[in-house]
């Protein structure tokens, strides 16, 4: 499993939020990948109980991008677990995860263990990655500037990602309008002069 992602809600005590899940807590979780607190966590149901791997001491920060990634491998029993490419935990484990038909949440769970952030590039392999392929998947940063256009009213577009703020500008039409769409807003410009600077 590989992601970018950046959350609103690390560290509150005791919250998992997942990128990936399938199964649900009744059920058994076949496997599950995403953050519990500020930590890493890759799990999966095995023998009747859940065998979880968690980092620690790796106190991601919200608002931030981080590349996230969890490898699996049967043939050496080993589970590791990098941030932004690096590996930062290896555990042993006589375990698998084991098979089911529910379906493939991707920033939730069937429980509801929801991510609170922004997903991206989120993969899943059919294969181990080696440690290279985490680190050059890793290198792509998490966007520089994001304008999510999402006011609604008022002359400031945020910047989600940083602190670019834009400014809605215009001359003979007015400024750029705030139209409703499905989901939220956007920003219609006249073709003239409407900017955002």
């Amino acid at each position: 499993f590989t992601a970018w992602v950046k959350s609103d809600a690390f560290g509150v005590s005791g919250l998992y939020d997942l990128v990936v899940s399938k199964g649900t807590v009744a059920t058994s979780y076949a496997y599950y990948f995403g953050t519990l607190d500020d930590e890493i966590i890759f799990g999966f149901s095995a023998s009747g109980s859940y065998r979880e791997f968690t980092t620690s001491d790796l106190n991601l920060a919200t608002d931030t991008w981080h590349h996230l990634a969890a490898t699996f491998d049967n043939a050496t029993n080993r589970v590791r677990l990098y941030h932004n490419g690096a590996e930062v935990l290896l555990a042993t484990t006589s375990y698998e995860p084991s098979a089911t038909t529910h379906d493939l949440y991707i920033g939730s769970s069937e429980d509801g263990a929801d991510w609170d952030g922004v997903l991206d590039d989120v993969r899943i392999y059919d294969r181990v990655l080696a440690a290279d392929e985490v680190a050059t998947l890793a290198e792509r940063p998490g966007p520089m500037a994001h304008w999510k256009f999402d006011e609604g009213s008022g002359t400031t577009a945020a910047d989600s990602a940083g602190t670019n703020d834009g400014t809605l500008a215009g001359a003979s039409g007015g400024l750029p309008t705030w139209t409703c769409v499905t989901g939220g807003y956007a920003i219609t410009f006249d073709g003239d002069d409407d900017e955002v600077v």
